[in-house]
């Protein structure tokens, strides 16, 4: 999913459901940070450990991408199971994901990698077929089969909310549902803002759809008008962030680079300074992901 799924409408379900307008922005810099990370980066890793190449690590070191490291990468945050020995329900991993959110805290580093392989649910699930995920291949001698690039095979398509609205609905009720609960718990009561009232998941939904389905809104055009993907996600940030401070009464923090990419984790973090006092590191990260891959493995 690109930054108008993982970071833009993290931010905006965030703020809308309650949460204070610093712990919604933190959750959309988590959301969005796997795919800015070389070394969290599905694609990233993917084609740098098939091709043989160097990747800055977690302690900004370039070397050769161990394969587990890439498979647990792939599955553990970015939602693509293994072919063989995975289970490509799109239902399944959305299942064991939400479990694992809603027992993790809400300002947490690994609530905030679990956002992102949320959004990875749905917008890794199978064009045409979105019950099943796209898959890869721990075998690192099967890495260019068809079957094991994940969505390699449509492209970047599948990340695009406007491409498949009706499954974009759909990851919204769950991100919505999720958020909801956690902001609404005792363990929250110091992360809320005040605000009047809060969005309903239908406010949300509509607010949403007017913005992807109106004829005669920007992204419509630029879908019928035959523009790039960049352009359209650019009339679609462009229009949430506009939502937000209509409804919510708060400008959003924009993400630049809107797509850097291959960023080492020191590198982001010096660019995100807000997260900071999170204490993210090289270790914090492993152990979050160890944690999450067990949670998706366990039986």
């Amino acid at each position: 999913m690109e930054e108008s799924g993982h970071y833009y409408t993290v931010y905006f379900t965030s703020l809308a459901v309650g949460f204070a307008e610093d712990v919604a922005y933190r959750h959309a810099l988590l959301a969005q940070m796997p795919d800015e990370v070389g070394w969290l980066d599905a694609a990233n890793l993917h084609m740098d450990e098939c091709l043989n190449w160097k990747e800055y690590d977690l302690n900004g070191n370039k070397r050769l991408v161990p394969n587990q490291w890439r498979y647990i990468i792939e599955f553990a945050q970015h939602s693509l199971p293994d072919k063989y020995t995975g289970n490509s329900s799109s239902e399944f991993q959305r299942t064991v994901t939400r479990k694992l959110l809603l027992n993790e805290s809400p300002v947490s580093l690994k609530f905030g990698m679990l956002l992102h392989r949320l959004g990875d649910t749905y917008a890794h699930s199978m064009m045409g077929n979105e019950k099943k995920m796209y898959t890869v291949a721990r075998p690192a001698a099967e890495c260019f089969t068809l079957d094991s690039l994940g969505h390699a095979r449509d492209g970047h398509d599948p990340d695009y909310p406007f491409l498949r609205p009706g499954l974009f609905y759909l990851y919204l009720d769950d991100l919505y549902t999720i958020l909801l609960k956690k902001v609404n718990s005792p363990e929250s009561k110091l992360y809320r803002r005040r605000m009047l009232t809060n969005l309903s998941i239908d406010n949300i939904k509509k607010i949403f759809k007017d913005i992807l389905e109106d004829q005669d809104g920007l992204v419509m055009y630029s879908l019928m008008n035959g523009m790039t993907s960049g352009t359209t996600q650019f009339f679609l940030i462009d229009q949430i962030r506009k939502a937000a401070v209509k409804y919510l009464k708060v400008t959003m923090k924009p993400y630049a680079p809107e797509k850097s990419g291959g960023l080492t984790l020191q590198e982001f973090l010096t660019q995100h300074p807000e997260l900071q006092q999170m204490g993210i590191s090289r270790e914090s990260i492993i152990n979050s992901l160890k944690s999450i891959y067990q949670g998706v493995t366990a039986p």
